[in-house]
């Protein structure tokens, strides 16, 4: 299994915070809620520490949403690439960013003013924008330098 360096030069999106989802999760544990087992994964029919009946109890528990969910329910899970959860790289070739990985070998280019470069992303990308908006995540457009093994 090979990698590429890759490395992008434009506006990206910063992940500030996700919203989050309520997820029920079942887990087989001790019935007895004074337990000190209860609340941890139990083997058998009869607690091991306290003896009473392992039984299946279901819990919520907050879980943030993706970034992908979040892609899926705007209707294209590809508009964006999402690195390591908190950041958002255009998906598409454009006018206003460099992508560059170590197959390329020489790269020599100008950049565009960054200013520019955020409003051109901005504008191209404005539904998707306006929709994080919408669902509550906060988050950053920048202009920088992303150095990614993928």
């Amino acid at each position: 299994m090979g990698t590429n360096q890759n490395t992008y030069i434009g506006p990206y999106i910063t992940i500030d915070k996700l919203p989050t989802k309520s997820k029920n999760e079942t887990l087989y544990t001790c019935s007895n809620t004074s337990c000190k087992i209860r609340g941890r994964k139990a083997i058998g029919k009869f607690c091991n520490d306290c003896g009473s009946e392992n039984t299946n109890v279901t819990k919520t528990k907050e879980v943030n949403i993706s970034p992908y969910e979040l892609m899926n329910e705007f209707g294209n899970e590809d508009i964006m690439f999402n690195l390591e959860g908190e950041y958002l790289l255009p998906n598409s070739r454009n006018k206003y960013s460099i992508r560059y990985d170590d197959n390329d070998g020489f790269l020599k280019k100008d950049i565009m003013d960054k200013s520019l470069a955020i409003n051109a992303f901005s504008t191209e990308h404005k539904d998707f924008i306006d929709f994080l908006i919408s669902k509550d995540v906060q988050f950053t457009i920048s202009f920088g330098v992303i150095a990614y093994y993928w």
